[in-house]
């Protein structure tokens, strides 16, 4: 709804945005691995912004498990010197960053649920990927009182 879109507030602030899309992944990419994400995601976007825009530092905006990625993209930058070169700023929202502190979704990250995965993806870990109805099922019984 434009009247509560940040990307409109954005916008209107005189902001040019870019927008990278979450979605469900198909069987045949089964096997991207974190890395993945982030050369051939975040920092393929990163360089790709930059240049569209014709601008040296960009700001960045992470949401959920996209600000983790991005977090773990910026954590790549830094590590070769480029972080200050490339962004102006860094935003994360309902983005988790410590893993060490999980909040409710810890009841997800036990040793017997990583067995259970672990044996769905196979030995290599690429036999298999959560899909979107698994995971939207897992958020909605960390909240299961407001479905009531």
């Amino acid at each position: 709804k434009p009247e509560n879109s940040f990307v409109a507030h954005a916008v209107a602030q005189g902001f040019n945005v870019y927008l990278v899309s979450w979605r469900n992944v198909p069987e045949e990419l089964k096997t991207l691995t974190w890395e993945d994400y982030l050369e051939e995601g975040a920092l393929t976007a990163i360089d790709e912004v930059r240049s569209h825009a014709g601008i040296e530092k960009i700001n960045v905006l992470g949401f959920c498990v996209g600000g983790t990625i991005l977090a773990s993209a910026l954590g790549v930058l830094a590590a070769r010197g480029e972080l200050d070169d490339f962004i102006e700023s860094a935003t994360y929202l309902t983005t988790l960053l410590d893993f060490s502190e999980p909040g409710d979704i810890k009841a997800y990250l036990g040793e017997s649920t990583y067995q259970m995965r672990a044996q769905q993806f196979g030995p290599d870990g690429t036999g298999g990927m959560m899909k979107g109805s698994e995971l939207a099922q897992s958020f909605a019984s960390l909240r299961a009182n407001d479905l009531i």
